[in-house]
């Protein structure tokens, strides 16, 4: 079940889509009958917000950003979620979503780009094209439990619980005062959500996942991300992937690059559609 509500955003709607493991808040634009489904995954501490910028970029494609459950407006679990948990609630989601033989695009940033590669992993036949941004590419539980430390640091106080005024670092270009406030909002909404999705991410090892991924892949990295180094494993990992890097951006690349990013869902989607990723 779905339910419209308002959005003030130009050409866009906001839904509250129910399924079993909990109601998504989505922002959806509209696009003609026969485009393509694109859904948009989030970094952790983030929101759909992220991609307010890219959507409109990508007027062709049928665009679903999504709040991921424990973050946002969407639902906070009823139990810890791993990226397992994750990845089965989102292609839920993509089936209630999918139109009857529409080609699907899933485009994931971080947290976002992990759910998606065990999606991809375990449900191979829902996805015809993949996007990895900022996708982690440890394969050393000492990379993700450390991370996990500096993070927790920058983030959380003492309690569990989001720090005031904390902010998800990785972006090079300035935001506004609003935009700031907009940010540091999301992660408050996290709550104790926020250090809960934290460990999924620690405990999940992508490496031993990446060759069960079968779906034609863009591992997409801004020039000035962290994990720069890491989008080996990930490209290596994958049977058809392949790098793209992007200009003027660091690890949350929506927020830093939107245009560059909706570029990147072309490229992809032109490969995708001449090879498809659905095995039927």
């Amino acid at each position: 079940m779905s339910e419209e509500i308002t959005n003030a955003t130009a050409g866009l709607r906001s839904f509250r889509r129910e399924t079993a493991h909990g109601t998504f808040a989505t922002l959806e634009s509209t696009a003609p009958a026969d485009a393509p489904l694109l859904v948009l995954l989030h970094s952790t501490g983030t929101s759909k917000r992220m991609f307010n910028q890219v959507i409109p970029a990508l007027p062709h494609l049928r665009c679903v950003a999504v709040d991921v459950l424990g973050h946002g407006e969407s639902d906070r679990p009823g139990h810890e979620f791993t990226i397992p948990d994750h990845a089965r609630a989102i292609a839920d989601l993509i089936t209630q979503l999918r139109r009857q033989d529409e080609p699907v695009l899933l485009a994931g940033c971080s947290l976002g780009a992990i759910i998606a590669v065990e999606l991809a992993a375990t449900t191979p036949g829902l996805l015809d094209g993949l996007l990895l941004n900022g996708c982690p590419g440890w394969h050393l539980e000492s990379q993700r439990t450390g991370r996990l430390r500096t993070l927790s640091t920058k983030l959380l106080g003492s309690d569990g619980l989001p720090l005031p005024d904390a902010e998800m670092p990785g972006t090079v270009v300035l935001a506004s005062a609003e935009e700031h406030k907009a940010r540091q909002a999301d992660v408050a909404a996290c709550g104790r959500w926020l250090l809960s999705t934290q460990w999924a991410v620690a405990a999940y090892d992508i490496a031993a996942r990446l060759p069960k991924v079968r779906t034609p892949t863009t591992v997409l990295i801004g020039e000035h991300d962290f994990l720069l180094l890491t989008m080996y494993t990930i490209v290596e990992g994958i049977t058809d992937a392949r790098l793209e890097f992007l200009d003027d951006a660091s690890h949350l690349s929506p927020y830093d690059n939107p245009e560059g990013f909706a570029a990147s869902v072309r490229r992809l989607e032109t490969r995708a559609l001449v090879s498809p990723g659905r095995s039927n």
